[in-house]
């Protein structure tokens, strides 16, 4: 066995990481494109591309924090 123990291996957990750091920027562009202005949408063709992105990154970050909990490190 490694030196590393079980606490200090959940904690760098590559999954939370990202979870995180997609979660984050899901909120962002979700907020972004809730906010998106008639010229922003005019750009997008109308489609409000930023808030759809944001949902689809949010929808991204649970799968992973939902499998970090179904399926945790040993």
């Amino acid at each position: 066995m490694s030196g590393a123990s079980d606490g200090s291996r959940r904690l760098f957990d590559l999954r939370t990481l990202i979870s995180w750091v997609i979660g984050v920027y899901g909120v962002i562009l979700t907020l972004v494109g809730w906010l998106d202005t008639p010229q922003d949408l005019e750009k997008a063709q109308g489609m409000p591309i930023n808030l759809w992105i944001g949902i689809a990154m949010l929808v991204v970050a649970a799968l992973f924090w939902w499998w970090k909990r179904i399926q945790p490190l040993h």
